[in-house]
């Protein structure tokens, strides 16, 4: 560990800092100071120049007069320093919220185990946010209605079936590659020539593109193609929700296609009476992608994918199966239909996506 002791006024706060304490335990803080003098080093990044943790005893130390300090050098990015800030931070005392999850929101979900934070947390107050800003709203309700739903968004001249699922043209572009929209979300992300999208991810990690579609899609679009996101169909859910879940997914769809982008349906279903609208809105002759994710685990979800692929070749006959999973060499005949096979890898990463079989 490295200390070197450094004048005070060469120290810059984060202001993204999001710990705070009360006036009472500033004077506490400054109170013992007073006595016993700093016991614990300021931790200054040197790459920033930003305070990562003892943002206090600075304010305090400054004030009673002291001109140099004793500090913790450390060298890391200021995305790592941000995880380090919150890591310290959530020791004890309290946080201005607002700031801290606006650190959170920028964490990747890997990341944010070693802050003591979960994925869970940072989605339960967004949407607690969302609750607080409908209160104090009191213009036009109904558009927030409007974009909580994507209602601006739904057009009544392309809609297919009894529920009015949003069409989609056939997509010819078959990519050599596909990475998992997760990693999309790095800014500093390399884009692989002739690589697409997918979207076979747990559900919570799609509700952005749900919830903000118009900041995922440019990022989207620096690819040769994207498939259409695979909210879930399970058996044992309500059919009501299978609807909306497909819905979103062809209305997010045709979003993307009317930006100009190579939009790959990905089919899913759940049991024959989902066979009334999981194919609505498809143009047949097109490339589709496929998952046999979770697929292997059980008899019955083995025979309902079997029968959803057969009617799906029936209905659309497709120029291209795009097929992903853990095990691609399910035991189903494709017939005649062309299948291309990406093997999902344990540890995936933008520059190691998918590869094909």
């Amino acid at each position: 560990m490295l200390i070197e002791t450094k004048k005070i006024e060469d120290l810059i706060p984060a202001d993204y800092n999001p710990r705070k304490i009360t006036k009472r335990q500033l004077e506490e803080l400054k109170q013992s100071i007073s006595k016993f003098g700093y016991i614990e080093p300021i931790v200054w990044n040197k790459t920033t120049g930003h305070v990562v943790s003892g943002h206090q005893r600075l304010k305090v130390l400054s004030e009673l007069g002291y001109k140099e300090i004793e500090c913790v050098i450390i060298e890391c990015s200021e995305d790592e320093e941000k995880l380090l800030n919150v890591t310290f931070n959530k020791v004890g005392g309290m946080f201005e919220k607002d700031k801290l999850f606006s650190l959170l929101n920028e964490a990747e979900d890997e990341d944010l185990a070693i802050t003591g934070f979960r994925t869970i947390d940072v989605i339960d107050y967004n949407l607690d946010k969302q609750e607080r800003e409908a209160k104090k709203y009191y213009g036009d309700m109904r558009e927030r209605t409007y974009n909580l739903y994507r209602l601006h968004e739904y057009d009544a001249n392309n809609v297919m079936g009894n529920y009015q699922i949003p069409t989609l043209k056939a997509c010819h572009y078959i990519p050599e590659r596909l990475i998992p929209f997760e990693y999309v979300r790095r800014q500093t992300i390399a884009v692989p020539p002739n690589c697409g999208v997918h979207f076979f991810v747990d559900d919570y990690k799609l509700e952005a593109i749900w919830r903000v579609p118009y900041k995922v899609i440019p990022r989207l679009k620096n690819f040769a193609c994207t498939c259409t996101p695979d909210f879930s169909l399970y058996l044992d859910m309500p059919l009501a929700m299978k609807i909306w879940n497909f819905y979103r997914s062809m209305l997010i769809g045709q979003m993307m296609q009317k930006e100009g982008m190579n939009v790959i349906p990905t089919l899913t279903w759940a049991g024959e009476d989902t066979f009334d609208f999981c194919f609505d809105g498809i143009e047949p002759g097109g490339v589709y992608a496929v998952s046999t994710v979770c697929v292997m685990r059980k008899k019955e979800t083995q025979e309902a994918w079997k029968i959803g692929m057969q009617e799906a070749i029936k209905r659309l006959k497709p120029e291209c199966i795009l097929l992903y999973g853990f095990n691609t060499n399910i035991d189903f005949d494709f017939g005649n239909v062309k299948v291309k096979k990406f093997r999902t890898q344990i540890y995936e990463r933008a520059e190691v996506s998918a590869q094909e079989d």
